[in-house]
Formats: C-alpha cells, structure tokens, sequence
C-alpha cells in the first residue's frame, strides 16, 4: 500500500491507473487490492503480461527499461494519471464471440454488432481522444475486433493497445476492466485528454522488407497457420515449408536455423506490418503465426536489423517532430523483441530519462 500511495498527485486527483503485473501472481487477488487501496473514482485498466517494461527509477542512469523476466518472476507496473491531463474517461469490455461458432464473417459481424451497441458519453475528436485497447492474447480475435471497429465507422480516434500476455505455455491471459477481470474480450478505454495535453503515436520494429515474397493460397486463420503458397512459376501451388526450403536451400529441419534471422510481414498503405512466426511444425508441414493470415495475403520475407540502433534512430525521428520532450509513454512491445534480442535489451537507454511502462504482449 506504501507504494500505491506514490501513484498521488499533490494538486491534482488521481484520475486513471494502468498497469501490468506478472502472469506468475495471482492476478485476480492483485487487481483487487490495487483497486481498493486506491480512490474510489479512479479508474483502473490492468493486463498480465510476457515481460514488463519501465523506466521508473529516474535516479538510476543505467536502470534496464525490460524487466527481467526469468522462468518465475514478481514485477507489477503501474502509472498514473492526474486530472491535469485526463478530461474525460469511458471505459468498455467488449466480448469476442470467441465461443460462438461460425464463420470469420459471421464472428465478425457479432463483435461489429456489440460495438455498435457502445455509447461515449463525450464527444470524440482523433486529436484529444484516443481509445486504450488491451484484447486477450489467446482469443485469436485481434483482426476481427479491429475490422469491427472499421465496420462499425462509430469511433473517429486511434485504437493503441496490445494483447495480454502471459507465461510461454500459452494457457492464460487476464485483463482487468476497473471492476472485474475479463477473458476472451477485449477492455477499450476511451481517454479524452485535458486541452493543454497532447499525444503521440511512436512505431519502431527491428525489421526491413527484402524482394522476396510469397502469395497466401492455404491458411487457417482460426488456427493461425499458413499451409501452402503460389510457387514462384506464378501457377501452381507449393507448400510454405517446401517454398522456403527451396529459398534458403536447406532441409525442412534446417528452416527454424535459417528463419532465425527473418520474419514476415504485409505491407499497407507503403507501411509493413510483422506477422511473426509462433511454430514451425514440420511434421504436419504448417506454419504457425502469432497472427492470422488469410489467402491472398502477400508476405514479405523481413530481415533482422540491428535492434538498438533501429529503435534509437526511429526514437530520434519521431522526437525531431514534437516540440517538447514526453511526459509519460506506455510500451506495447511485441515479446519476439524482448526474445530475439535477449543478449542486447539492457544497451537500449535512448529511453531511460522518459517515465514509462509497458508490456511484453
């Protein structure tokens, strides 16, 4: 509780909490506490995670911004925000249908429906609203809750979020709406920040788009797999594991070796989106993604750049822009960059003089 009591603002009330606690704690009997030792009108958005980000320690010039995140570990994160800042917050759970059966159209119409169903009781403006969004990260339902957004056309403002993460056995994941916690939904906090406040939106990833690229024939996007591909004839089909042998000339078990470096990805609007691998199951020759592919999707073969340099040099981009030096960040950084650069996360100190928090989602 003496800790919590560092969440308060002298002159100004605690308006919003945001946190994120080890998928190793008991997260139900957390949440909880946290909300009740905490103002009763202060709303409270918590995710369990993959690994925890931050930056709290501003007298410690070395501090590491990921949170180590052995086989068991006891981190819980939390920011908060004053009423300076926060004009006006609404929060909702929305249900994702993820145990009603149907068709990827049908299941998308059901979330569009419930969307629909969502009334903000402020106006909405993209340039002081933005809506929060933590889904659950084993719902599988992260592309048909966000194309129900499009579908519903309801909410002109930025949806900037992740899904929460747990321990790698992939079995639980856990979000906490201010009164309950929630699985398989997704927890949209509406924020209407205060006319003196403004926001940014900060993208980096460690990846580069290479001239290869392969044509999604068969896929499985319930179960996240990619099956076969338009061989590079333009005519016939070839399975994915067999095109990719045939680009990397290896044998089928030499593939995760040689993928080691690489990811894929698909390209929207001249801007690329990682669509990370999550199995190579050679057996049953599928590939599996932390995302769902759908046929006609075109992937791109990625190439691994340096991870710190590629985020510091995209950090002084985005800050050449931006008047004044942050206040506060949220992180929802994929857990493939906390694995993949294991050896190098404690170099990355562009951000260490930022107060921040964030996930490993």
């Amino acid at each position: 509780r003496e800790n919590l009591n560092k969440l308060s603002f002298q002159n100004e009330k605690l308006k919003l909490v945001i946190g994120f606690i080890s998928p190793h704690l008991n997260f139900s009997e957390i949440s909880s506490r946290i909300k009740q030792y905490i103002p009763s009108d202060t709303k409270l958005i918590l995710a369990s995670t993959a690994g925890e980000l931050c930056t709290f320690d501003q007298t410690n010039p070395t501090q590491r911004l990921y949170m180590d995140a052995p086989d068991i570990w006891d981190n819980i994160v939390l920011s908060g925000f004053s009423s300076y800042m926060i004009e006006s917050i609404h929060i909702e759970t929305v249900d994702l249908a993820t145990n009603e059966v149907g068709s990827i159209d049908e299941k998308v119409d059901i979330i569009t429906n419930r969307v629909k169903n969502i009334r903000v009781p402020f106006n909405i403006n993209s340039s002081d609203t933005l809506a929060y969004t933590l889904v659950d990260g084993l719902s599988a339902s992260e592309n048909f809750f966000m194309e129900a957004i499009y579908k519903s056309a309801k909410f002109p403002c930025l949806f900037i979020g992740g899904s929460a993460g747990g321990k790698l056995d992939f079995q639980n994941t856990y979000i906490y709406n201010d009164s309950r916690v929630v699985q398989n939904s997704a927890v949209v906090t509406f924020i209407k920040f205060s006319q003196n406040i403004n926001f940014g939106i900060f993208k980096s990833q460690n990846f580069s788009k290479t001239d290869t690229s392969f044509f999604v024939i068969e896929s499985d996007p319930f179960n996240r797999n990619v099956k076969t591909v338009l061989d590079k004839d333009g005519i016939s089909t070839i399975n994915f594991i067999d095109a990719l042998c045939n680009h990397f000339n290896c044998s089928p078990n030499e593939l995760p070796q040689k993928l080691s470096n690489y990811m894929f990805g698909i390209e929207m609007n001249n801007e690329i989106y990682v669509r990370s691998i999550s199995n190579i199951d050679i057996e049953n020759k599928l590939i599996y993604f932390y995302c769902d592919i759908v046929m006609g999707d075109k992937l791109y073969l990625l190439k691994q750049e340096d991870f710190i340099r590629r985020t510091e040099d995209d950090f002084r981009k985005f800050s050449s822009t931006k008047k004044s030096k942050p206040i506060g960040a949220i992180f929802n950084d994929c857990i493939l960059r906390r694995l993949l650069n294991a050896n190098k996360l404690s170099g990355l100190q562009i951000f260490n003089d930022i107060p921040l928090i964030g996930f490993s989602t």
